[in-house]
């Protein structure tokens, strides 16, 4: 059972994509090091998940989470700040009617919900939330569907509301996407 609302050692899934040697992977590997060095700074235990299929690789963070919540995200995508990750464990303890929760982006052309940044609320309503994501220890299930990249913040919204519970935005704190524009899924925007 995991440990509801420790802050100290959360569990962190990075999911990262087999390196090759190409220069785009190349980028990719740097954007991995860089990804696991900062969350370890952040005081994560930090849990790889290599080449796996999405919603396998999402099944298998829930399973081995030891935390409640933990956190599932890209090997592109930097915490922002000092106490990012106790700051936003505590603000999602604080709302049990969210399941999934994100942040800002540093980059305004990736923001969302421009209209509630402003907002003194802790965390905000945002359909279709994606990395860096707080789950909650016990939301997902064998019941969730398989689906492609490009819809996994689609599914997972919609896989949330179906079990009653919300998807937001935390106030307050930010995180960095080093690769926005440089989709790795081929059915997206690429940089290269």
């Amino acid at each position: 059972m995991a440990e509801q609302g420790r802050l100290a050692m959360t569990d962190v899934f990075i999911r990262s994509l087999p390196i090759t040697n190409t220069p785009e992977s190349l980028i990719r590997e740097g954007f991995r090091l860089s990804t696991i060095n900062r969350w370890n700074l952040s005081g994560a235990n930090i849990r790889a998940l290599w080449n796996m299929p999405i919603r396998a690789a999402r099944l298998h963070a829930e399973k081995m989470a030891t935390t409640d919540p933990y956190i599932f995200t890209d090997d592109d995508v930097l915490p922002f700040g000092k106490d990012w990750i106790a700051h936003g464990t505590r603000i999602l303890l604080a709302h049990p009617e969210y399941a999934l929760a994100s942040t800002q982006s540093v980059i305004k052309e990736e923001m969302l919900n421009l209209s509630h940044a402003q907002e003194e609320a802790d965390i905000f309503e945002a359909r279709c939330v994606g990395a860096p994501l707080w789950v909650r220890k016990g939301i997902l299930g064998d019941d969730l569907p398989d689906f492609p990249f490009r819809d996994e913040c689609v599914a997972l919204d919609a896989y949330v509301l179906k079990k009653g519970f919300k998807s937001g935005i935390i106030n307050g704190i930010r995180h960095h996407h080093l690769g926005f524009g440089c989709a790795t899924d081929p059915t997206l925007v690429r940089c290269w």
